[in-house]
């Protein structure tokens, strides 16, 4: 298990701590878990902006859905 320290703002911090104190009564340990929920959700969030940056760049380039026409026999290898 890693170790982070960090520095938040008095305000945020008092407003994490009663919102934290209201829903689960500080259960030992209840700071970590949040803390560590809130970064997971903020890496998947991540995660999904690249994809849909990605997908984007595809969607620029474009594609071409050009309709091909084929005959039974092309796509079938039937000799009757």
């Amino acid at each position: 298990m890693g170790i982070m320290t960090i520095s938040i703002s008095d305000e945020v911090e008092k407003k994490f701590r009663a919102i934290i104190r209201e829903q689960n009564s500080m259960k030992k340990g209840i700071l970590g878990k949040v803390i560590q929920e809130a970064i997971a959700l903020w890496i998947e969030k991540q995660k999904q902006e690249e994809i849909a940056k990605r997908q984007l760049q595809i969607l620029k380039k474009g594609y071409n859905f050009s309709i091909k026409s084929y005959k039974r026999e092309d796509l079938h290898d039937r000799k009757c």
